[in-house]
């Protein structure tokens, strides 16, 4: 029974005759069983990406302690005493080469965001 209407729901996940989400998908894709739908997501992961990579994250702090600005769940606010001697904004060249010492960033490419 319960093999069915997977079946059946995952039929009409697949219907690629229509190029938008219609209602009944929609209601097929959200009926899903938890783990079914954790499975399909993953199914279609890795039409897209390489199966088994990992992507890894660092960050790098450019701005220690004394920030004006005043986002009370950021430790770097100037409101919070962490004990850290606070530092001057680091200079674009030097984040830039920083980034590509540690690998975050190839030589001579450009960064994900503008100063």
């Amino acid at each position: 029974m319960l093999a069915t209407q997977v079946q059946r729901r995952t039929a009409a996940l697949e219907n690629k005759s229509s190029p938008t989400w219609t209602a009944q998908a929609i209601m097929a894709l959200y009926e899903l069983p938890f783990m079914d739908l954790l499975l399909k997501a993953q199914a279609i992961h890795r039409l897209y990406h390489q199966p088994n990579a990992v992507q890894l994250s660092s960050l790098l702090s450019i701005k220690t302690g004394a920030c004006p600005e005043d986002c009370s769940y950021c430790p770097q606010s100037s409101r919070y005493d962490t004990g850290l001697k606070p530092e001057a904004l680091m200079p674009l060249k030097q984040g830039l080469e920083t980034c590509v010492t540690l690998g975050m960033l190839k030589q001579g490419q450009e960064p994900a965001c503008t100063p």
